[in-house]
């Protein structure tokens, strides 16, 4: 008997360890979980510059209370801040804003998950949240401060996934060379509309853990992603003209104005009467051949040219003084550009750029899935970004 009763003592104290090591909530049939996210308290002067500049837009005359940093289970940053009104708001990194979900309405996948998972929290507040362009997540927090995140398919979200990082960021992608004609027919209808007289060089249909992507790179340089469906998601410009995503080597050196080719010269002199070549650069591949040259105007138009001189590209950047403005506010054209070539996307912010002295020099117009599309004064493309 003696044996037997020390033989139970040392299982319960067993048991007992077990238990006091065994991670809380975790199902000890399933893998623990990895990461629960957190919350942190921050001072308001720390919130990255694009949401303090979406909450003096949301919220004009008011003050933060308070400032919360929340990071969900997959990395996910999203900030929380409690306003002199009283109202509650969440925005992502780049200062989209983010859309409560009414705890009742909340997927019950993911109370089931919740449930199962973290037993004896309880779910405080849920957002819908941008986390990359056509990526929504639901960030939710629990009573203990956990921050867990779901995909739009309710799935949960542990550790780093696709999507913290930037977009073409290959090291998590597969990348295979395709033929034009395999690339989505919106691709290619948005190529058509929006760079005439440009040709697809290249195709590439990228596999970024699961997510679908389509990269084309066209004969100016241009390199254009877009998403499984062919909808736009961003551009990017090789302004050596030499493809440096995909490792080829160049070098760019500074010239002087005069030691541009004259066909530069006289073509700077004839379309842009009036400005001044500020800086010049030659760019040479590895062997030391000469790819192309890149003037900057004073007014901060840059221009390219090929290793001939004939013109390729011009890029200028509309840098002055923003100020919000009513979407109505934008001129026709550019709402119509707006409908006809990010169908499905609403416009979520409007501003007017003006320079130095006042002058109307563009516009910018941010939408819904992070994407800030940049115009001229008089409406015309310039650009689209997305962060």
């Amino acid at each position: 008997m003696k044996r037997t009763f020390l033989g139970n003592i040392f299982l319960w104290v067993m048991i007992a360890f077990t238990a006091c090591n065994t991670p809380e909530n975790v199902d000890p049939n399933q893998n623990p979980v990895i990461s629960s996210g957190s919350v942190e308290t921050v001072t308001s002067t720390t919130l990255p510059a694009a949401v303090l500049s979406s909450i003096s837009q949301d919220f004009a005359g008011q003050t933060i209370t308070e400032a919360l940093k929340e990071i969900g289970s997959d990395g996910t940053v999203m900030y929380t801040v409690t306003m002199s009104s009283q109202n509650v708001a969440s925005y992502n990194e780049i200062g989209s804003r983010g859309t409560e979900v009414a705890l009742a309405n909340l997927a019950q996948a993911i109370t089931d998950y919740v449930n199962s998972n973290f037993a004896g929290n309880n779910v405080s507040r849920a957002v819908n949240l941008l986390k990359t362009a056509n990526v929504n997540l639901t960030l939710v927090r629990l009573s203990g401060n956990q921050v867990l995140s779901f995909d739009a398919a309710n799935n949960f979200l542990n550790g780093e996934v696709e999507g913290n990082d930037d977009d073409d960021d290959d090291d998590d992608c597969t990348e295979t060379s395709i033929a034009i004609s395999d690339l989505p027919q919106a691709a290619r209808d948005y190529i058509t509309a929006n760079y005439a007289g440009q040709n697809i060089q290249e195709a590439y249909k990228k596999d970024c853990k699961g997510t679908i992507q389509y990269e084309v790179e066209l004969s100016n340089d241009v390199e254009i992603l877009f998403d499984a469906n062919g909808q736009f998601l961003k551009e990017e410009k090789d302004d050596d003209g030499d493809n440096d995503d995909k490792g080829s080597n160049k070098n760019e050196v500074a010239i002087n104005a005069t030691d541009l080719p004259q066909a530069i010269q006289t073509y700077i002199a004839t379309n842009y009467a009036g400005k001044t070549i500020a800086k010049a650069y030659k760019t040479t591949d590895a062997a030391g051949a000469t790819t192309g040259y890149e003037v900057e105007l004073n007014d901060g138009t840059e221009v390219y040219f090929d290793a001939n001189g004939a013109f390729v590209k011009e890029e200028k950047d509309i840098e002055g003084t923003e100020t919000a403005i009513a979407v109505s506010d934008l001129p026709q054209v550019i709402q119509t550009y707006i409908t006809t070539n990010y169908a499905g996307r609403t416009i979520t912010k409007a501003y007017k750029i003006t320079d130095a002295a006042g002058t109307l020099i563009g516009y910018e117009v941010e939408l819904s899935d992070g994407t800030e599309v940049y115009f001229d004064a008089n409406g015309a493309f310039v650009k689209a970004e997305q962060d």
